[in-house]
């Protein structure tokens, strides 16, 4: 199923053009990054399909409702949430105890048991299974932002656009998140199937 599309999406700020006809779609349960050279357009980008900024052609759609323009809240109680470049954990707390905040204090509050079980499955997803009980500030950076997106997922959202140095490092493997190559300059984007 088509979660989140983007058709011929542009924006410019005066002369510059940070995002240029960008196409792409998310099927519900796939991992879609953005990488490419600062100044390239990537937080424009998610700007763009959180309603922070509105495009000046091209459409957003997000489970077949067309979202351009929308203003953030709206979009987020549409489902899209989105990260930014600095990660905040919970530095004194386990990343497995930064994980279940979400899901024991948010808008869905759930049974421990079952807000456990959820953060034992969202920590496996990122690749921090083997580090559920290490404190967030002996994790390194690139697993602060892992845990980042481990924290995501217990908010109500169906889609989390990461901006920058958030969005999910690549694994050791090359297979389990295969890179595409763009224009040097330009924006490239890797894609990781659902499960």
């Amino acid at each position: 199923m088509r979660l989140l599309q983007l058709e011929r999406v542009s924006k410019a700020f005066g002369g510059v053009r940070a995002v240029s006809d960008v196409t792409f779609d998310v099927q519900a349960g796939e991992l879609i990054g953005v990488m490419g050279p600062n100044g390239s357009g990537e937080t424009t980008l998610f700007n763009l399909i959180a309603g922070g900024l509105a495009p000046d052609s091209g459409r957003i759609r997000f489970r077949g409702a067309d979202v351009s323009g929308w203003a953030p809240h709206r979009v987020a109680r549409s489902g899209i949430a989105r990260t930014f470049q600095l990660v905040r954990p919970f530095m004194g707390m386990s990343a497995r105890d930064n994980v279940l905040v979400g899901g024991l204090y948010g808008r869905e509050r759930r049974h421990r048991a079952t807000a456990a079980a959820d953060a034992d499955r969202l920590l496996a997803r990122v690749g921090l299974d083997g580090k559920a009980h290490v404190r967030a500030a002996q994790l390194t950076l690139i697993d602060r932002k892992r845990l980042e997106l481990a924290r995501f997922p217990s908010r109500p959202a169906r889609s989390w656009p990461c901006s920058g140095p958030t969005a999910p490092a690549r694994r050791r493997s090359s297979s389990a998140w295969p890179v595409s190559c763009a224009p040097a300059g330009a924006p490239s984007a890797w894609r990781r199937s659902p499960r």
